[in-house]
């Protein structure tokens, strides 16, 4: 007997529901404004290889919350990672030059030790992020810093929100949620 040949929609699909399995089961991840911080430093470098994001239902969701999820996916570990609301003046690391996010809040997701960038050809992973024009609250997402081993995205948002932080394996993903409703 031969199956169908698995097209890149299906797994997409099959992603999406191991996700919204995992965070199913984990969902006593508590919601939060403040700082999140997971420091990896002794850990060799990870490449960022996309960045995606969707939004999820209050009825989709165990805990009757919805939320705009983005995904960060990694060849190898997720690195260590710095989550912040920054104020309204968004810099490029680089060239010091201020970079425009669309939104009214800003949250800086920093990697670190991370490239978004191939070794051989300093080609960048990620040229345009995955963002569909029907998020709840999501307007915009930018890459502001792929210097010396860090990589940060600003992700422009309504407000400041609260959001959670998740990880999950196979492929390495770091998972942030941002609450529909507060």
């Amino acid at each position: 007997m031969t199956s169908a040949p698995v097209t890149a929609d299906d797994s997409v699909t099959a992603l999406e529901a191991s996700e919204r399995a995992l965070t199913d089961a984990s969902d006593s991840t508590e919601w939060t404004l403040d700082d999140t911080h997971m420091d990896r430093l002794r850990q060799r470098g990870s490449t960022l290889l996309s960045l995606r994001a969707a939004a999820h239902d209050a009825s989709e969701s165990a805990s009757s919350i919805g939320y705009d999820r983005v995904v960060f996916t990694f060849d190898d570990l997720v690195p260590g990672y710095r989550i912040a609301y920054v104020g309204t003046s968004v810099y490029h690391c680089g060239s010091g030059e201020p970079v425009s996010v669309a939104g009214d809040g800003w949250l800086e997701v920093e990697f670190f030790p991370a490239a978004a960038h191939t070794d051989e050809t300093y080609e960048p992973t990620i040229t345009e992020p995955w963002l569909p024009d029907t998020l709840p609250l999501l307007r915009d997402a930018s890459m502001t810093c792929d210097f010396e081993g860090y990589v940060t995205w600003v992700l422009g948002l309504d407000a400041a929100i609260p959001y959670r932080v998740l990880e999950l394996t196979d492929p390495a993903r770091l998972v942030l949620d941002v609450q529909h409703e507060c």
